[in-house]
């Protein structure tokens, strides 16, 4: 399967700098493979560079270590395997040594469109552990407990063909947003169906605790759900 690149850009005091490298991204049954290599001056020889997928919500910048990468002079260069992440907006590196960060987008040859001067930063390494987030199964007419302007995802393509087969549809409540499951089997041309129509991601975590039928999963292949993130509606600052 061909990598996803997406471009590696230099900020520094929260602002844009450069484009400094590219990231590569290829995704397998419920893992992400990475690689990545950037240029900079800013980079020192053996300098210890932390990794972290991250999400935006509300203005805040959530930060997940995965790993560490070492680097040499002004290079910076990695790859590793992962758990495929639920939902994130990009990868970020950064070095104790230096206030100089670099950002990549998890969309394709994409750069960022969030304001940083507006976002603060947590990392979740210093948060309390979060509760499990409320999931369960639901039918197509259900989806009206979503925001009105995403209803029209009752015809998205891709989620009929998963409903038809599986007889179910899965919805996961986040603090700010939901995630809207399509059932299906993993397979490399299925999950490039699934993101061209707005179904990204993969998980197989949330199917031992639905409790399906024999007609609503697939026991003899890797069977899980095609994930969409959906914002949950704001209400108006005077309501």
């Amino acid at each position: 399967m061909e990598p996803k690149i997406s471009y590696i850009y230099e900020y520094h005091d929260h602002q844009q700098i450069r484009q400094a490298g590219f990231l590569k991204m290829w995704s397998q049954p419920s893992k992400l493979r990475i690689e990545f290599r950037i240029r900079s001056p800013q980079i020192a020889p053996e300098d210890v560079w932390n990794f972290f997928t991250f999400s935006t919500e509300q203005e805040i910048i959530f930060l997940y270590p995965i790993g560490e990468a070492n680097s040499q002079k002004q290079i910076l260069e990695w790859e590793t395997i992962l758990d495929t992440p639920d939902s994130f907006d990009g990868f970020w590196l950064q070095s104790e040594k230096t206030p100089f960060i670099f950002i990549a987008s998890a969309a394709e040859r994409s750069s960022l469109t969030f304001d940083m001067t507006s976002c603060r930063i947590l990392d979740k390494t210093v948060l309390p552990p979060q509760s499990v987030p409320e999931y369960h199964k639901i039918q197509r007419q259900d989806l009206t407990l979503l925001p009105r302007k995403e209803w029209y995802l009752a015809n998205n393509s891709f989620l009929l063909h998963g409903y038809y087969n599986y007889h179910h549809l899965l919805v996961i409540e986040q603090e700010n947003s939901f995630l809207l499951g399509v059932p299906g089997i993993y397979d490399p041309r299925e999950a490039r169906a699934a993101e061209l129509f707005g179904f990204p991601k993969f998980s197989k975590k949330y199917v031992e605790g639905l409790e399906l039928a024999e007609d609503e999963q697939n026991t003899h292949f890797e069977f899980g759900h095609y994930l969409r993130k959906i914002k949950k509606q704001v209400p108006p600052a005077n309501a």
